[in-house]
């Protein structure tokens, strides 16, 4: 530092400024929600019917979600359809959730795999996941 000109050494300070503040917002610890359990309401769903879940979860912040998955897994992957209304309300609740299951789900025990993607800065998002206890679906074949 002692060599640098005035100018190199505010370029210096500037760089150092911005790394510093890049590397806070990508590896800062942080998870806008910890959903500690998903309960399927019914234990038994058929297929082509609504099903309803219970998500128990503590919203930490009010970071906007971008993308919520639910999937049906019993070896195979099912995807559902997305909820579009899929921003809770910041703090802790337990919330019912609603799904149709498709038609051309087979009979068999399922879990349901649910992740969200979070925005919590411009650089960074961060994924949270849960899966439900196991069901019965009552399928087409």
């Amino acid at each position: 530092m002692r060599n640098l000109s005035k100018p190199g050494k505010i370029l210096f300070i500037m760089a150092l400024s911005i790394y510093l503040y890049v590397s806070i917002l990508l590896f800062r610890p942080c998870t806008p929600i910890d959903i500690h359990g998903v309960r399927i309401v019914s234990s038994t769903v058929e297929a082509g019917d609504v099903m309803a879940y219970e998500i128990d979860y503590t919203k930490k912040t009010a970071y906007p979600v971008i993308s919520v998955s639910r999937q049906l897994v019993d070896g195979c992957i099912i995807l559902l359809a997305s909820n579009p209304n899929s921003n809770f309300p910041v703090g802790h609740h337990c919330k019912t959730v609603y799904a149709k299951v498709p038609e051309f789900v087979p009979s068999g025990i399922y879990h349901m795999h649910i992740s969200a993607t979070y925005q919590v800065n411009h650089l960074r998002t961060v994924t949270v996941t849960a899966d439900s206890d196991k069901f019965e679906v009552e399928g087409a074949y």
